[in-house]
């Protein structure tokens, strides 16, 4: 069974790369779900010892070392899957920008600043530039900065965690401790009032992932917390391809022509009525008006994981960006051809 795991990564890591990627990120938010397995066995396991239900109480305790160890096995083929625990040179916060300025095309690269990004995109080649909790925008020069910022504002909701996670086993990667009390330098950064260093040698992704598992820890919805970007230099890779987006370079213009239009009617007055936002979620009206085969729009369960709302069956079939009309949170449908952008601007133009 192990050879069959590894080979199964190493193949993937060697031909689909991307997804093995959005694999890694499924183990990662199954751990977090597994983490409140064992809170609430821990809530049930001090319940039986008050009811002096001790053979119970042991039979939830082998439960819930079963669970630690099985997140650790993931753990393991998650970092194995994508490697996010060692900063790319290419992703680094370091990279000249002086000299990307230089590129002919430069403001091509750059995006707008104020659109929110959520915890489940993929960040490789993107640049942070602030980030929201509970709705309150923070600046940030990169992506070291958010992470020690994001670390800072959860110390002072409680530095005794902090604390926690340095011996904490669900806190640490396969190659390093995300949490110290020693100083590394270039590689750690101290925290403002807390004792503690935290790892910053990591990809954008990585510190992503780490973002995802502090709120976890702190009880935040990822729906809670944005990020927001400042360019997105992927096009400057060759062989890249937009995680949401075929390699069609049709669907690839569609798909940015859609999602800028739409981040347009976010913030347009009017708001799209009720029975606008009715028709979108129709599955029969898309494919009448717009030749879509899934609806446009999907309401998104604050309670599940974004990543969890994003597949029709076994396929991927919406975008993990959140989208807001109406007071409503909604995903928006990734099947764009470019035979459905007339109707699309069709439909625009009748607003």
């Amino acid at each position: 069974m192990e050879a069959d795991i590894q080979k199964t990564v190493g193949y993937l890591n060697q031909y689909f790369s991307a997804d093995a990627r959005k694999v890694a990120d499924s183990l990662d938010s199954l751990n977090m779900a597994l983490d409140d397995v064992l809170k609430h066995a821990n809530v049930q396991l001090t319940q039986f010892h008050k009811e002096k239900k001790y053979d119970e109480a042991e039979t939830m305790l082998k439960v819930s070392k079963l669970v630690s160890g099985l997140q650790n096995r993931i753990s393991d083929v998650a970092n194995q899957l994508c490697d996010d625990e060692t900063e790319d040179p290419e992703d680094s916060d370091d990279v000249d920008e002086q000299e990307l300025k230089k590129l002919p095309n430069y403001a091509n690269y750059v995006v707008d600043e104020t659109v929110p990004h959520t915890l489940y995109e993929d960040f490789k080649y993107k640049k942070a530039v602030g980030f929201s909790l509970y709705g309150k925008r923070y600046p940030a020069k990169d992506w070291q900065d958010v992470l020690v910022k994001t670390c800072n504002l959860l110390a002072e909701m409680d530095k005794e965690k902090f604390i926690y996670f340095i011996d904490d086993p669900t806190m640490k990667g396969s190659k390093v401790c995300y949490f110290s009390k020693d100083s590394v330098p270039k590689f750690n950064k101290k925290l403002d009032k807390v004792d503690v260093y935290v790892w910053v040698n990591l990809s954008a992704n990585g510190k992503r992932n780490l973002i995802r598992k502090l709120l976890k820890k702190f009880d935040i919805r990822l729906s809670d917390y944005t990020i927001y970007l400042r360019a997105d230099y992927t096009p400057l890779h060759q062989g890249s391809v937009n995680e949401y987006l075929s390699n069609d370079e049709d669907s690839t213009n569609i798909g940015k022509f859609v999602r800028e239009e739409l981040r347009k009617l976010e913030n347009r007055l009017p708001q799209l009525t009720s029975n606008e936002l009715l028709a979108l979620q129709s599955k029969q009206w898309c494919k009448e008006n717009l030749n879509l085969d899934f609806p446009l729009l999907r309401p998104v369960d604050e309670n599940k994981d974004v990543s969890q709302q994003t597949d029709i069956g076994t396929y991927s079939c919406y975008w993990r960006e959140l989208f807001k009309f109406g007071g409503q949170i909604f995903l928006v449908t990734s099947q764009w051809h470019d035979r459905n952008r007339e109707p699309f601007a069709k439909w625009l133009k009748s607003l």
